[in-house]
């Protein structure tokens, strides 16, 4: 469970205890009404009786019709607050998949690099980094003596593979 599903949760929350806190308060207000309606209603006449209760009916109706509207409105609203957080976290989904998508490109390349920096490393034969460039050039003349195909026992192919694996550790090396 993430921030966002607290969040969200939290903002539930909140929007049961707001529906319910406007439902009891409409239920005690219209329990006012109906006791001073009551009162009224023991007092008067049976053609007055008629004529409150008329009236509280109509009164209740109304009531019942703007607690709907209210109720639609608010479910409206509320939906439309859960379509705007569902596109925000969405948003951030993908911009968290992004990212590590990102990372696991960086990691990628920096592992091939590295990869590649101790095959050369191996091609010359020096086993310690940081390396500077006079040891290679020093490994190069060594090399260079060894497999040069103008000398006895030189190959061509291991010469290309020396020279290859030195151009690339000078533009690696310190100093």
């Amino acid at each position: 469970m993430n921030i966002f599903d607290i969040i969200f949760i939290c903002f539930m929350i909140a929007i049961a205890c707001m529906s319910l806190f406007y439902l009891i308060g409409t239920l005690i207000h219209a329990g006012r009404n109906y006791k001073e309606a009551k009162k009224t209603y023991n007092n008067e006449s049976e053609k007055v009786k008629t004529e409150r209760e008329d009236f509280w009916e109509k009164r209740r109706k109304e009531s019942n019709r703007d607690f709907d509207e209210m109720m639609a409105e608010f479910n409206r609203k509320n939906e439309e607050s859960m379509n705007r957080i569902k596109e925000h976290l969405r948003r951030m989904e993908e911009e968290q998949r992004r990212r590590v998508e990102e990372a696991q490109r960086q990691i990628y390349a920096a592992s091939a690099e590295r990869q590649k920096l101790i095959a050369y490393m191996n091609v010359v034969g020096i086993s310690n980094y940081p390396f500077t460039k006079e040891e290679i050039s020093k490994k190069r003349r060594i090399l260079s003596l060894k497999y040069h195909p103008d000398r006895n026992g030189g190959k061509d192919t291991a010469m290309k593979k020396v020279n290859e694996a030195c151009d690339y550790l000078e533009k690696v090396a310190q100093g």
